[in-house]
């Protein structure tokens, strides 16, 4: 089987289902995104009190962290309550924020998306001053607590060699051993409170150097509206339908094949294809009733009965016309089947068509010198091939062509225009 076979098998037999699954995918995200209202995006980038990264790993985790200060339900809260917005924080921040680091540096783009384009710049600028604010407080309150709490104990040093200084200052009045041990403890005292001073300081300086956290480009209110997705949903809905139809379609023509194509019907049924049953005019040079007689001829019989292999009302009708538009009634009956050139005209026995009718065998006349026409859709399934293929075993009668049709998938009225559509090209209508 070549490329071109599967191609007709799959593609050709089974093209409405797949047409179909690929409307339903452009179909389905064009209805989820109708109701979509225009949506602006304001952005605004900052950067927070954190070490420059050196690394994009270290960027990352910068973004982090602001990340879940902006999206903390609490703080987008405030942010839209101050803003004037009436939404819910949740959904708000899960969907309509978003926070990404600006290449490896500690730059951070925040964005946010509002149909309103001023309160989409005015949440943007709140969210970013509220992450720095956030991260200065959590990361310096301890340090200044540390801070707070070293100045005191060296408040209260101080205090207590103070009051040493005071018992000291009448060293005459104390004795030696108590001044000595006086002047000890005083020594002990300004030793630890320099080691506590050390360390405030410190301390002090590691907060005078610590980077600072600031606002970089303010969010303005957007002038454009942001792109819908609805072209690209679509077209990603369509290519999925496209790819769940061939596979569909490759598994019914696995499991419940198809014939499709005029050298397939061919093959399948050992007889050539004459035409469609629509045709009335010369097609390659020769109308239907002349490549019926030709082939009536080259199988050498004198009697075809058409034989419909297609299911419906439709395969019955078109089966029905065609006999009467070879019947002898129709005034086609008196032209005989072309000769060689060797025969007298006279000889010549008149070709006989008529629909095979086999609840009533003796209505199907003389079995000798008779062949079988059959009418076939263009697609033809399994079962039809095989009741075909029965039909040629039950009579013995050579299959002499083979007259296709157009088989409609629609409803009852579709299948009777397609018959008045045959019925009105009818030769014999003309008259």
């Amino acid at each position: 089987m070549d490329i071109e076979d599967v191609v007709r098998r799959i593609l050709f037999a089974y093209w409405p289902l797949i047409v179909l699954l690929v409307g339903i995918g452009i179909a389905a995200p064009g209805a989820y995104h109708l109701n979509d209202e225009t949506t602006y995006t304001a952005s605004v980038r900052f950067v927070i009190d954190a070490p420059d990264p050196q690394a994009v790993n270290e960027s990352t985790a910068v973004a982090d962290t602001a990340r879940s200060i902006v999206t903390s339900p609490s703080h987008v809260a405030v942010a839209l309550t101050t803003a004037g917005v009436t939404k819910d924080p949740v959904r708000f921040a899960s969907r309509n924020i978003e926070l990404q680091p600006l290449g490896s540096s500690g730059v951070l783009v925040l964005k946010v998306k509002d149909t309103n384009p001023r309160a989409a710049a005015a949440i943007a600028n709140l969210l970013a001053a509220d992450a720095i604010a956030t991260r200065i407080e959590i990361s310096r309150s301890q340090a200044q607590s540390m801070v707070a709490a070293l100045t005191a104990q060296i408040s209260d040093l101080d205090a207590r060699i103070a009051a040493l200084d005071a018992q000291t200052a009448n060293f005459r009045a104390i004795p030696v051993d108590e001044l000595n041990g006086l002047y000890a403890e005083r020594a002990t005292l300004a030793q630890e409170r320099l080691t506590l001073e050390s360390e405030r300081l410190r301390m002090s300086s590691s907060l005078a150097l610590r980077p600072q956290g600031g606002v970089v480009d303010a969010a303005d209110a957007p002038t454009v509206p942001d792109a819908s997705r609805a072209p690209v949903d679509m077209a990603l809905g369509g290519l999925g339908g496209l790819v769940l139809g061939v596979l569909v379609a490759a598994l019914l023509a696995t499991f419940r094949p198809r014939i499709s194509g005029k050298r397939s019907l061919q093959a399948a049924l050992s007889a050539p294809v004459l035409g469609d049953a629509s045709e009335s005019e010369a097609v390659g040079g020769a109308k239907l009733t002349t490549k019926i007689q030709l082939a009536a001829k080259r199988a050498g019989v004198t009697r075809l009965q058409l034989a419909p292999l297609g299911r419906g009302e439709q395969s019955d009708a078109v089966t029905r016309l065609l006999a009467e538009r070879m019947s002898l009634d129709t005034g086609l009956a008196e032209t005989t089947a072309p000769g060689h050139g060797q025969a007298k005209k006279g000889n010549d026995k008149p070709l006989v068509v008529k629909r095979l009718d086999l609840s009533f065998p003796s209505r199907n006349g003389d079995f000798a010198h008779t062949g079988l026409l059959l009418v076939v859709p263009n697609t033809l399934d399994k079962k039809a091939l095989a009741s075909g293929a029965d039909l040629v075993e039950l009579t013995g009668w050579p299959v002499a062509g083979i007259v296709t049709y157009e088989e409609d998938q629609g409803d009852r009225s579709a299948w009777k225009a397609s018959v008045a559509y045959v019925s009105r090209r009818l030769p014999w209508r003309s008259r």
